[in-house]
């Protein structure tokens, strides 16, 4: 059995006047946000696939954007703009916007809008492959790194420090599709691991 979503028929509810249900206002018809110039929706479905339209739309800038800022914050440990979480009026300038134009234009024409592919396009720059000693010039003049002259030192997430340490002991399963893996220790944990859950909670 799949789980999935039924089209009904689209409502347009009333403004409620100060949030209160017993006092609505004048109909408000459906549409997607004002800021993506969207006009109020012409069919009488509920307006998700027309909202979902209009976002990953080409005539939207935006989105390929946010999405390659994000991506860049994946691989970098920051993103062209620094506040990914704000991308609007009250958020930072993008350090280098040619740059951050160029890569949501090849995001959505070249990469087909794959997150995949734009990662490996990330990962293989000479940008991503600089080392993070840099130069002393570089570092008298740039040093919270904003011009990219060198890669920044980041945090080595767990997932990879787990690999990591598998890898080094010869325990690296490199099978995809395999079994899950259960959240819970069991006796046979090499090193004596306790029974329960990883969070250590009893």
């Amino acid at each position: 059995m799949f789980r999935g979503v039924l089209e009904a028929a689209g409502i347009d509810h009333p403004l409620w006047e100060r949030g209160q249900l017993t006092r609505p206002g004048r109909i408000v018809p459906r549409r997607g946000p004002q800021v993506l110039g969207s006009e109020p929706f012409a069919t009488v479905q509920s307006g998700r696939l027309q909202l979902a339209e209009q976002t990953a739309s080409g005539d939207n800038p935006l989105t390929a954007r946010v999405l390659v800022n994000r991506l860049w914050q994946h691989a970098f440990g920051e993103g062209l703009v620094r506040t990914v979480d704000n991308f609007g009026r009250l958020g930072e300038l993008p350090t280098h916007p040619e740059l951050l134009d160029y890569l949501a234009a090849r995001f959505v024409r070249d990469e087909g809008w794959s997150m995949k592919r734009m990662l490996r396009l990330l990962l293989t720059s000479e940008t991503w492959q600089q080392s993070s000693r840099g130069e002393v010039a570089g570092l008298e003049r740039d040093g919270a790194n904003r011009w990219l002259s060198r890669m920044s030192l980041r945090r080595l997430e767990a997932e990879a420090i787990r690999d990591a340490i598998l890898a080094v002991s010869g325990q690296l399963d490199l099978k995809m599709y395999g079994p899950g893996v259960s959240v819970y220790f069991v006796s046979r944990t090499e090193g004596g691991g306790a029974s329960g859950p990883l969070d250590g909670d009893r």
